[in-house]
């Protein structure tokens, strides 16, 4: 297949990652199109950047837009060039036609019996973190350590599925190695995470019961250490996806494992509640009898159109009440709101995520845009790191900074903040404190924060209702930077 990637910046670099597979065994990408002047008749991935002007000059077969700014590309490709709607995808189109069906056809994931190796099985309640999540998608027949792959000759399966708990060993790899050339395992039974993942972003249907009845979307969360943020934005999604398709939406944080579950409460509680409101009111008890019920995983690859008709869910009256009081320090007040994330974020630099500022040019912004925008009564700090606290109360005076009273950690923590250990219930503590104090952000006159999840969910609770507004633009990690 013959195509054009409108786009030539890191939302085409992650994309292609993602589904390497796909696009090195089918797709003739010709060149890359952009409008900025700066970037054409240089080089993106060894072929070509081209201006929208010299589309006409090439024959293919659909151009993928692959930029944030999807929706004006759409536009712009329909009435300035006069190219054809159906020759015009957008990454989630392009997934849900042409990659899914790509993978699905080669794999066939759901009608087969997949085998987990894994380096370290862990406890019982790793078993449910890491490896739960596969059993509403695929079957499942086993897991065994990787020092103990002998034993793969009792088990009948159609494929291995290669995973871990943590980067297996250099020893470990060798071992694996070692016994694929001796046992001569076909390539082809061997899946990578880059295949799973394409599962979950489809919508599966479990259960079908003619067209009579209520049917059903369930959002299930399904990574161990999706952030509570995070968790609002795929709600989100997932709600505007069952309006599309005439489901009612339920949100499911009791079936597989999350942070947000204390002892005791797998399987029994549904950790959502505890934070927000079902969608429609319908929880999970509601629908067990149902017999039109899908699953959702996740859904990528929203436009801006999208974005702004996302309607974020409504956090339980508990927590309104209690951003309600805090609020009451803006009254009469012009409030800068600041969202600075360092800790893991700056520390471990998870690929493809946004380049976060240092505290001191986060500062020396803030300062710039303090005189820029004629003064602020009042800073308001959204932040997880202790220094940043500190740092803004010597920088602009303790009577004109104030911060939600959270946890909080060191800049110069090394793990993931979902991985720390915590005291029984501290975690869901930290994940409703973060809501509130993402909602006071939300209320602030403007805003000067680095590009994260937090971000956009005040942009939305905001309503585009900031009278200021700065966000860093500094690339992605792994992708912008070594």
């Amino acid at each position: 297949m013959k195509i054009l990637i409108f786009g030539s910046g890191s939302a085409v670099n992650i994309y292609i990652r993602d589904y390497r597979e796909f696009f090195l065994n089918n797709i003739n990408i010709m060149a890359f199109v952009d409008n900025d002047k700066q970037k054409q008749g240089c080089k993106f991935l060894e072929k070509d950047i081209i201006s929208p002007d010299c589309i006409c000059k090439f024959s293919f077969d659909l151009i993928l837009i692959c930029s944030v700014y999807e929706e004006e590309i759409f536009e712009q490709l329909i009435h300035n060039y006069g190219l054809s709607e159906k020759k015009i995808y957008t990454r989630r189109i392009f997934f849900e036609k042409i990659i899914f069906k790509y993978y699905d056809n080669k794999y066939d994931l759901y009608n087969k019996k997949i085998l987990i190796v894994s380096e370290d099985l862990g406890t019982d309640k790793d078993y449910k973190k890491y490896y739960g999540r596969y059993y509403d998608l695929f079957y499942i027949i086993g897991v065994i350590s990787i020092n103990d792959i002998n034993l793969i000759d009792n088990f009948i399966y159609d494929y291995l599925l290669i995973t871990n708990f943590r980067p297996l060993t250099l020893q470990n790899k060798n071992y694996f190695e070692k016994y694929k050339m001796e046992n001569k395992i076909n390539k082809q039974k061997l899946l990578t995470i880059e295949i799973l993942k394409v599962y979950f972003n489809k919508v599966k249907m479990l259960k079908s019961g003619g067209e009579s009845g209520n049917k059903y979307l369930v959002i299930r969360i399904n990574l161990y250490f999706m952030g509570i943020g995070a968790i609002a934005l795929m709600v989100a999604k997932g709600v505007a996806y069952a309006k599309k398709m005439g489901y009612i939406p339920v949100v499911d944080m009791e079936t597989l494992e999350t942070q947000y579950l204390e002892k005791g409460e797998y399987g029994n509680i549904n950790a959502y509640n505890k934070f927000f409101k079902q969608p429609r009111g319908v929880d999970m008890q509601d629908i067990k009898q149902s017999e039109q019920i899908a699953i959702m995983y996740g859904i990528n690859w929203y436009s801006k159109r999208d974005e702004k008709e996302l309607v974020l869910p409504e956090i339980q009256d508990e927590l309104y009440d209690k951003f309600s009081m805090f609020k009451k320090k803006f009254y009469n007040k012009k409030v800068l709101g600041v969202l600075f994330r360092g800790t893991d974020y700056a520390n471990v630099k998870p690929y493809g995520h946004n380049i976060q500022p240092d505290l001191n040019t986060m500062i020396q912004v803030v300062r710039e845009k303090i005189v820029e925008w004629n003064g602020f009564d009042l800073i308001f700090l959204c932040t997880e790191v202790q220094e940043a606290c500190k740092r803004f109360e010597d920088e602009f005076g303790k009577e004109k900074v104030c911060y939600y009273p959270q946890l909080r950690y060191k800049q110069d923590t090394k793990k993931y903040l979902a991985e720390i250990k915590l005291k029984a219930g501290e975690r869901t503590e930290q994940g409703k404190d973060y809501l509130i104090a993402l909602n006071c952000l939300a209320s602030c006159n403007s805003i000067v924060a680095g590009q994260t999840v937090g971000t956009k969910i005040a942009l939305l609770l905001n309503n585009n209702k900031y009278q200021n507004s700065y966000l860093f633009t500094l690339g992605k990690y792994g992708v912008d930077s070594l």
